[in-house]
């Protein structure tokens, strides 16, 4: 099974995925904590719930499952550009596809475009 089921919105799996992750959790303990906490994740950041950020990073670094615990520590230690990121309506997901445009512009100018380059 492939794990992107996992992030994937509740509302968006498709039915055969959302049976594989229910039959997750009866595998093992560790496995139902960090279904349960992926699945709190998503729902705090596709809600925009600002008040629940924090109550997860507090609850993941508790829970004693290491990738998560690592997980939450690197968004404690940058949680305003996290927050200011997830609940702020504006993005510069658009400048930086100008921006990428551009430079590629830039390399064809200058004969340094080719594939070999650009890997």
């Amino acid at each position: 099974m492939r794990t992107f089921p996992l992030v994937r919105p509740v509302g968006e799996r498709q039915p055969v995925e959302t049976a594989d992750l229910n039959l997750l959790p009866q595998a093992e303990e560790e496995i139902s904590q960090t279904v349960a906490q992926a699945n709190v994740f998503l729902a705090v950041i596709h809600g925009r719930h600002g008040d629940g950020r924090r109550d997860w990073i507090a609850a993941a670094q508790v829970g004693g499952i290491g990738p998560l615990c690592r997980f939450a520590q690197g968004l404690f230690t940058d949680f305003t550009a996290i927050l200011a990121g997830v609940t702020r309506p504006i993005n510069n997901g658009q400048l930086a596809g100008y921006i990428n445009q551009l430079k590629m512009i830039e390399r064809q100018f200058h004969g340094r475009a080719s594939a070999d380059l650009l890997r």
